[in-house]
C-alpha cells in the first residue's frame, strides 16, 4: 500500500436488477486503512437452488497498490444470522491461480434453504464478502442477473454462474457481458484432458483467459477440475460440447459433457 494511503473508502451502486415484479439494486462497499485489514462486501447476488457459483478476486492492471501476491486462506458460508454453513479446507493459494466453487449446499451435502447468505473469502490481505440469495428454480425471472464490484487498491471480488458436471443436458441462462465457468473433474497425470470440441468462431461466447486446471489437493495425481472461463458478447443460443480424452489416442472420448448457454 501506498505510504500516503491512510484510507481508502468506496461506495457505489454499479449494478441494477429490474425483474418482471418489481426493481432492486446491486450495492458495493469497501474499506481499508494503513494499520487495518480490508475488508470488501458486494452483493446481492440472487442464485437458484441446484446451482453452483463461482468466485475470484481481480485486479486492475496497472496496479495503483498492494501489489504483492495475495494469499486465499479460506472460504466459508453464514446464514443470515452469522451461523455457518459451509466452510472449504483451503491450504493458503495464490490468488491468482485461485477459483472459489460452491454448490450451494452445507457441510453435510445437503442443498441449503432458499434464503440470505454471506460468502466469505478470506484472504492475506483482509475479508472479500458477497451477499448471495438463494431463491425457488420456479422463481422465473428473478435470478442471475445483478451484479455488483467492489475493489480496494483495484483488487475486488467476481461472483458468477458455475456449471458443473450435474448441468450436463440443461439449459442456462446468462446476461449479455456476464461470465460463466464451466468446471468438470479429471486428472491431468493420466494423460486425459477435457476439451472444447469445434471452436468459438463467431461465438455469442468469448474464451476467457485464466487458469484452466485447479488440483483438488496438494498430493501429486489426486486429480483436481479443468476449468473453462466464457464471457456472453451477444444475445443467442450457444450447445457447448466436451471429450475428455488422450489427445494421442484415436479412440472414443472417455466422458462426455454437453451443456446450451442461453444469452438474453
Amino acid at each position: 500500500m501506498q505510504a500516503v494511503l491512510t484510507r481508502i473508502l468506496l461506495i457505489g451502486l454499479i449494478g441494477i436488477l429490474i425483474p418482471t415484479t418489481g426493481l432492486a439494486q446491486a450495492t458495493a462497499s469497501s474499506s481499508a486503512t494503513t494499520n487495518g485489514p480490508v475488508r470488501a462486501t458486494v452483493g446481492t447476488f440472487v442464485f437458484p437452488q441446484g446451482s453452483a457459483i463461482a468466485l475470484e478476486l481481480t485486479r486492475t492492471t496497472p496496479c495503483p497498490c498492494m501489489c504483492g501476491p495475495i494469499l486465499i486462506q479460506g472460504l466459508t458460508v453464514r446464514t443470515s444470522n452469522g451461523a455457518s454453513v459451509y466452510a472449504a479446507d483451503i491450504a493458503a493459494t495464490d490468488s491468482a491461480r485461485w477459483i472459489g466453487l460452491w454448490n450451494l449446499r452445507n457441510d453435510a451435502g445437503t442443498p441449503v434453504p432458499s434464503g440470505d447468505y454471506t460468502v466469505i473469502v478470506a484472504t492475506s490481505i483482509g475479508e472479500f464478502r458477497a451477499a448471495i440469495k438463494i431463491v425457488s428454480p420456479t422463481s422465473s425471472g428473478t435470478y442471475g442477473r445483478m451484479s455488483a464490484h467492489a475493489s480496494v487498491c483495484g483488487i475486488g471480488l467476481a461472483v458468477y454462474r458455475a456449471v458443473t458436471k450435474a448441468d450436463a443436458g440443461t439449459a442456462i441462462t446468462i446476461q449479455p457481458g456476464k461470465m460463466v465457468i464451466i468446471t468438470l473433474p479429471g486428472n491431468p497425470t493420466t494423460g486425459y484432458r477435457w476439451k472444447l470440441v469445434g471452436s468459438l468462431a463467431d461465438s455469442i461466447l468469448q474464451a476467457v483467459p485464466g487458469p484452466d486446471y485447479q488440483p483438488a489437493g496438494t498430493a501429486i495425481g489426486s486429480g483436481g477440475r479443468f476449468l473453462f472461463r466464457y464471457k456472453a458478447v451477444r444475445a443467442g443460443t450457444e450447445v457447448l460440447k466436451f471429450a475428455y480424452l488422450r489427445s494421442w489416442e484415436n479412440v472414443p472420448a472417455q466422458n462426455s459433457f454437453t451443456v446450451t448457454l442461453i444469452v438474453r
